[in-house]
Formats: C-alpha cells, structure tokens, sequence
C-alpha cells in the first residue's frame, strides 16, 4: 500500500514538473539600456506571446540601481502591439536593494491565469534613481522590450533581461 502511494506521488510530482515552463533571455543578457528612474524614463516593460492559456507564477528581471535603491510597482496589462488595453491584471510594488552591480531581482505574482494573447510585463518607477537594466538582442521573437516616458516605444531587436515563469504551454 505504501509503495502504491509513493508511486502515485511521484507521478503528481512529475506531472506538476512537466507542465512547468519559463521564457528567459537573462543568460543572454549582454547589453543595458539606460537609464530608468522617476525622473527619467518611469516606466520599462518586456511583451510576452501565450499561444495557450497559461498561469504566470513569476517575473525575474537584471538591474543596476548605481547603490541607490529604486522603488516600483509591478503591472500586467494585455497588450495590443502598441500600447496596453484593459485595466491591470495584476499590480504589486518592490523596491531595488540598492546594492551597485547587476543583481537579479524576482516578483512572484502568485498564480495570475492569463488566456492566450500578447502580454506586458511593466516596471514602473515609484521613486527617482537612475537603473541600468541588462538587455538582450533580439532573443526572444514573440516579444520586445517597450517603455514609456511621453508616448509608448517598442523595441523589436531588443529583449530585457528577464525571465517568466509560468504552468501550460505558453508560447
């Protein structure tokens, strides 16, 4: 009996692995773009692509905050391609550590179920600083890096250093 339940926890295990997925540029990260902070550019911003439904479980970016911690809020918006549509799907805050270097920096945004589309995961600046955040070009195709100072930009060669963790098939 005990071996039938070892067994059929093993495979609850595996079955939650195996739909476990991430979209990651961090390990390409080479390049940065500059600088982010209140009275610079407030607000940065990385579009993912779900082909499927998914549940985001976290967001992970790389930034230098110069020792000067930065504070933030968190957001998740649809996305059209050209500007975010709807109202916040998920919103929370952080603060950089104030630590000079690039450091890796992770948001768990709990289970946030997201039907298939284009989404932006957006940092916005709480608080003055001036961040570097590590970039990558061109890595990930089913999105770019976006932010917003008077009007929305959006990049296409380049990628934040970031990572999503996510249950289902994404993209």
């Amino acid at each position: 009996m005990w071996t039938r339940s070892l067994a059929a926890a093993a495979l609850v295990a595996l079955a939650d692995t195996a739909s476990a997925a991430a979209i990651s540029t961090l390990n390409d990260a080479s390049g940065q773009a500059i600088y982010w902070g209140l009275t610079n550019t407030p607000t940065y911003g990385q579009t993912v692509t779900l082909d499927h439904a998914a549940t985001l479980h976290t967001f992970e970016f790389r930034a230098d905050d110069n020792g000067a911690p930065v504070s933030y809020e968190f957001q998740v918006y649809a996305w059209s391609g050209s500007s975010v549509t709807g109202p916040a799907l998920y919103t929370g805050s952080g603060q950089t550590q104030g630590v000079p270097g690039f450091t890796d920096y992770a948001i768990d945004v709990g289970d946030l179920s997201l039907d298939p589309g284009q989404y932006v995961l957006l940092l916005v600046a709480t608080s003055e600083g001036a961040v570097a955040f590590a970039t990558s070009e061109g890595t990930y195709s089913e999105g770019s890096w976006v932010y917003q100072d008077d009007a929305w930009h959006v990049d296409d060669q380049i990628d934040l250093g970031f990572e999503v963790t996510f249950d289902g098939e994404g993209s």
